[in-house]
């Protein structure tokens, strides 16, 4: 009697920010107990799961992978809900002043909300699993490249690039790199480094 074969789930996490934004992190903790609640489930149906995250740094990395709002949750290279709406995020990400970042909302079972419900997930790994043998994806198919990002995430990378400048500017005028990639400086101009 031969072994069965294995059959692969590919779950891809894409997200701007898991230090500071409420939406990222939410999603993420969602994430690993979705994928641990329904491990045996998987292992039982012949399921490999493997989980990549990726942080999206920049426009042209954005844009190599289709990346189009965060966070986003692809399973099998399919986004997790492809028709997303998006809001103000409440902790700003950490970068955007004026009138802040928009981060992804999640619709399920009618409800909206700001993280990913475990139940969402939990849903959509189970659906991918009793949806049957598939032709396997081709290597990259989860990268659908786009040629021009949404105004939102432009802004984000444009606020990003401008918090790191004026980071280093601040550094070097302590003489000091101790403050790290995003220093603290205090408004009065005393010390830096917090």
């Amino acid at each position: 009697m031969s072994e069965n074969k294995k059959r692969e789930m590919k779950v891809d996490y894409l997200y701007i920010d898991l230090s500071t934004c409420n939406r990222c992190l939410g999603t993420d903790t969602a994430l690993y107990e979705a994928i641990r609640d329904t491990n045996q489930i998987l292992k039982t149906s012949g399921i490999e799961l493997t989980l990549t995250k990726t942080l999206v740094e920049t426009e042209a990395q954005a844009a190599e992978l289709g990346f189009l709002t965060s966070p986003t949750i692809r399973i099998n290279g399919r986004d997790m809900q492809a028709d997303f709406q998006e809001s103000v995020c409440e902790s700003s990400c950490g970068v955007v002043e004026d009138g802040g970042v928009l981060c992804r909302e999640w619709n399920y079972q009618g409800k909206i909300y700001n993280t990913a419900p475990k139940g969402m997930i939990v849903d959509a790994i189970l659906k991918e699993v009793y949806a049957g043998e598939k032709e396997p994806l081709p290597e990259g198919s989860h990268r659908i490249p786009v040629e021009e990002l949404p105004a939102n995430l432009k802004n984000w990378f444009a606020a990003l690039r401008q918090s790191e400048q004026e980071g280093a500017t601040a550094a070097a005028a302590c003489g000091t790199s101790c403050c790290g990639p995003t220093p603290a400086v205090e408004s009065s101009g005393g010390s830096c480094c917090g």
